[in-house]
Formats: C-alpha cells, structure tokens, sequence
C-alpha cells in the first residue's frame, strides 16, 4: 500500500483529529492538505503524497496543499531540524506543522493554525505507531496542548 492509499484509508481518523483540535482553537475551519513523504530518497516529490483531509474551502485549496507540501520540502532542506517550527519565516508565509520523525518520514499538514498542524501530524504519527507519546511530546513546540489532546482522543479506532 502506498502512502496515498495509507492517508485515504485513515482518513476519518484524520478528520476526527482535525476536528478535536480545530475546537481547542474555537475555529471554524472545514478542513485542510496533508503530506507525507515516507522515503527519505532524493526523489522528493516522486515519493510525495498529498491528500485534503474534511472540506477544504476553494478559496483555500492552493493554499493549504503548497503549505503542507512546503514545510516537509523545508525539512529535506535542512536536515538537521525536526519540526518546520524551527525554520518558520512569516515574511516568506514558512509556517510551523511538520515534523519529522525518528524513522525520516515527514508529515506536514496545512489547516489549522501552524500549532494545531503540529499537533495533527504527531497525533497521526503516534497513531499509526511511529512514534511514542513521550517522543511526540519532544518533538512538539505546544507541549501542554498536544497533551490534553493525546488525553482527549480515542486512539483505540
């Protein structure tokens, strides 16, 4: 199964996420993009994919999809971070939300406010069994939060 199949198949886990947190910010956002790239390779966009995750508005579709593409692009870049939060640049619109995990996968997601994509992509990724709570929890740069909503979710889906 390739990631693409990975992402659509976990879809509504994804959404249920994206919903808890989206909550915890008192916002109204409808969805968002993310991205995984699950080699590591030279090839990065061949490895690439991409999926919108609940509904993402048009006016936002653009958007979301070059962010969360950028910020897992930002970590291949530099190699030696492990969050896009560490690179963020708001003049060149480089936001927090992607990580990179112990494995050299990168998830990024782009939605929420760049905290919130944060906290979805370790939410996922300690779903899908790739990481622990405690390595999620240094990984993230909202500590507290992504605490309360490990406590919140029910991850037995």
């Amino acid at each position: 199964m390739n990631a693409y199949e990975v992402l659509a198949r976990d879809h509504g886990v994804l959404l249920r996420m994206f919903q808890l947190i989206n909550k915890r910010f008192d916002n109204d956002k409808t969805g968002g993009f993310i991205a995984i790239n699950p080699d590591q390779g030279n090839d990065l966009f061949n490895e690439l994919a991409v999926l919108p995750i609940g509904n993402v508005p048009n006016d936002k579709m653009q958007k979301y999809c070059i962010f969360a593409q950028e910020k897992i692009a930002r970590l291949v870049k530099f190699p030696k971070t492990n969050a896009s939060y560490e690179t963020r640049d708001e003049e060149k619109n480089h936001w927090g939300g992607s990580v990179r995990l112990p494995n050299g996968t990168c998830i990024g997601f782009s939605g929420l406010p760049e905290l919130g994509d944060e906290c979805l992509v370790l939410m996922y990724a300690y779903y899908k069994k790739q990481i622990t709570e405690p390595q999620a929890l240094e990984l993230s740069n909202a500590q507290k939060m992504l605490s309360d909503l490990f406590d919140a979710f029910d991850f037995s889906d």
